[in-house]
């Protein structure tokens, strides 16, 4: 067995998330450095906040920071460590070099980069835990992962444009506040705008669309403050996936996607 490490960009569902170290991350809300908690209370405050503040920002994750957190874990066995996208964040390259600088000592680290975010990282590290589960090892989780990308795709779904453009991980996205933007995010890229729609129930149907007839193996919802949207939003998927799990978006993230937004992610069978 191989422990799990993660930067706090994951989003898994509570149901589905088993043993795993997550490294945590501050945000800056009107200049204050807010450390979010765990609970959903904290999360809540959090999302009220950012709606409310003037201004918001993340930052990368420091490689001492990580480093501390693997010399936590050094004897407890081997490790994976994951990160959200490099191509979204320094915190990979960050997490990389950390892994590099640590690895056999004592044990082996192997570094992997999810080329993705939030309930797309989420949803490749829940599987890395069920190869972990089945006693597979590192580098047979790695082969498997990298197979499971090719089948693996992310849409977003924003209330409004406003957070998400000025976090500049969008490549063609209006700053637009009338319409609900639809994103979807390729594997290793920065997200694309497929297009606007008149409401959030049409950019629902737009994406039912896009998996309709599909055989959807694992599906993960990620939603801000807007809770009972996302399980709305579960039941209206219900029959296309065996397994169907939703989550708060971590802040990290949140502080882009805003309050309201929906996420999903899922993988083909």
């Amino acid at each position: 067995m191989f422990r799990i490490i993660s930067d706090i960009g994951a989003d898994i569902p509570a149901e589905l998330k088993s043993s795993m170290t997550i490294i945590d991350q501050d945000v800056t809300i009107d200049d204050e450095c807010v450390l979010v908690g765990k609970d959903e209370c904290s999360i809540v405050d959090f999302y009220k906040r950012i709606d409310a503040a003037k201004t918001y920002a993340t930052r990368a994750l420091r490689q001492d920071e990580i480093i501390d957190v693997l010399k936590k874990e050094q004897g407890k066995g081997d490790i994976m460590c994951f990160s959200f996208s490099q191509r979204l964040s320094a915190t990979g390259s960050q997490m990389e070099k950390a892994c590099n600088l640590m690895n056999s000592k004592p044990n082996r680290i192997v570094y992997y980069d999810t080329l993705t975010a939030t309930i797309g990282q989420g949803l490749i590290i829940y599987l890395a835990q069920c190869c972990n589960e089945q006693g597979m090892t590192i580098d047979q989780t790695v082969t498997y992962l990298r197979n499971a990308e090719t089948k693996l795709s992310f849409y977003v779904i924003l209330d409004k444009s406003s957070h998400f453009f000025s976090g500049g991980r969008a490549a063609n996205l209006n700053n637009e506040s009338l319409y609900y933007p639809v994103l979807s995010l390729p594997l290793g890229n920065l997200y694309q705008c497929m297009g606007y729609t008149l409401s959030k129930q049409d950019a629902i149907k737009f994406i039912v669309q896009k998996i309709r007839n599909k055989c959807i193996d694992v599906m993960f919802i990620g939603h801000g403050s807007n809770k009972q949207e996302a399980f709305r939003l579960k039941e209206e998927f219900a029959g296309y996936a065996d397994t169907i799990g939703a989550c708060y978006v971590n802040p990290v993230m949140g502080v882009h996607t805003g309050d309201n937004a929906l996420l999903i992610s899922f993988l083909e069978k």
